[in-house]
């Protein structure tokens, strides 16, 4: 004989309950964690520009010459030095300068100089003449739910002539890890709140509605018999 379970008003009621309480709960939290993640992409975004705009005012200051960042020439010492610095005092970051040519003159790591660095977005920065916020691929939506890096694109100038191009690198995994833990407390408050409310609920429906129904049942049958 086949087993046909029915649950009572009580139980889907209560069921009903529980998902919906889920449901909206979850909501919020989805909510929460989009708000949360522009807010700390607009951050970084602040704190990338700040940090390219800072380094366009150093190799500003440094006076090169046309002729210094030829491809015919060896980068001078002084904007390999200067990059180096720059990136040990700002952690979790990479910079890069090309010249013209998108030849690499200096780098924060030191093998890719001499190296070949174009890109679009380089080249829509050297258009503009401003700075450029990007992820790793053309037109790719910056997120914190998949791996990938912030970079910024950036022309500098000598005296009113542009003589190449800055790329600098952002880590976002500090971000992502701010992040996860967001993510970790909204799951254990939906379900610490979805248990009380069930269990609140359970209570009152108890109380309100259920045991009257059995009480108006029992007097029925008392009725019909």
């Amino acid at each position: 004989m086949a087993w046909n379970f029915r649950p009572g008003i009580r139980t889907e009621i209560v069921i009903t309950l529980a998902v919906l309480m889920a449901a909206v709960v979850g909501l919020v939290g989805i909510v929460f964690l989009k708000v949360e993640e522009r807010s700390l992409l607009e951050q970084k975004l602040r704190e990338g520009k700040q940090m390219t705009a800072s380094l366009q005012r150093f190799l500003q200051e440094l006076n090169l010459t046309d002729a210094e960042l030829t491809d015919a020439q060896p980068p001078p010492v002084t904007l390999r030095r200067m990059v180096g610095l720059f990136a040990e005092s700002h952690l979790h970051s990479h910079f890069t300068v090309v010249n013209r040519d998108f030849r690499i003159l200096a780098d924060s790591r030191a093998e890719r100089v001499g190296k070949v660095l174009k890109d679009d977005e380089l080249e829509r920065a050297l258009t503009v003449n401003k700075i450029v916020a990007h992820g790793a691929g053309e037109g790719e939506r910056l997120s914190l739910w998949k791996k990938g890096s912030l970079y910024f694109s950036a022309p500098f100038s000598v005296q009113g002539k542009t003589l190449g191009a800055i790329r600098a690198e952002l880590s976002l995994d500090d971000l992502r890890e701010i992040h996860s833990r967001s993510q970790n407390m909204i799951f254990l408050y939906i379900l610490f709140d979805a248990v009380v409310l069930v269990a609140f609920g359970f209570f009152l429906l108890s109380r309100i509605i259920v045991n009257p129904l059995k009480k108006l049942v029992q007097m029925a049958e008392k009725i019909g018999s």
